[in-house]
């Protein structure tokens, strides 16, 4: 909604479902963890819907930082507490950003994904100077890396216990959110190395 209302000058339609979209935020408030910053998700309940990713994800925390930003920049009328917002940033950076100087998908986990490390990118979450580093990182990563290159969503595999059974069993699909290749990653891939290029980033292509 956000993206919609600055792209394509839709003031007037945001304003329309404001209240709703309030509620929508309301609602993540509501599933905040133990620290009172961070989302809290149930198992199976991201785009990773096949892995059992329950608790403080980056992906999920990373979109929720970003629209909230991203409201408050563009309308007061959310009154979004920008101390919060910041804390809840460095919040992310203590939580997700590890020694491989790549995003973590999961709190206190080793396992890293493609999707919230290249959005961490692509939404201007970060400077120009972090988001080069970042894309670095990735570069020298396992995510990029692969037989095939960039594509595929996790690294390493994520535990056979922590898959669903039906794509385990039914669709035989376990590699499903770490191993298969994904078209809308290898095209995300490609925005942010073309943005990284325009950057100067060396070697982005």
């Amino acid at each position: 909604a956000l993206q919609y209302a600055q792209h394509q000058g839709a003031l007037d339609w945001w304003k329309q479902r404001r209240d709703k979209i309030k509620r929508v935020l309301a609602f993540y408030d509501r599933h905040t963890g133990a620290d009172g910053l961070l989302i809290a998700q149930p198992p199976f309940s991201d785009w990773q819907d096949s892995a059992d990713r329950r608790g403080s994800t980056f992906y999920t925390n990373l979109l929720y930082a970003r629209a909230l930003r991203g409201v408050a920049a563009m309308d007061p009328g959310f009154a979004i507490d920008p101390a919060r917002t910041e804390a809840l940033e460095r919040r992310i950076e203590a939580v997700f950003f590890g020694e491989q100087h790549v995003y973590r998908s999961l709190a206190d986990d080793r396992h890293i994904s493609l999707d919230g490390n290249l959005l961490a990118i692509d939404l201007g979450y970060l400077d120009d100077v972090r988001a080069q580093q970042l894309f670095y990182g990735l570069r020298q990563s396992t995510l990029w890396n692969g037989p095939a290159g960039p594509g595929f969503v996790t690294s390493p595999d994520y535990p056979w216990r922590s898959k669903d059974w039906v794509m385990k069993y039914l669709a035989t699909l376990g590699a499903y959110h770490d191993r298969l290749y994904w078209s809308w990653l290898l095209a995300l891939t490609a925005k942010v190395a073309v943005k990284m290029t325009r950057l100067g980033h060396r070697d982005a292509q």
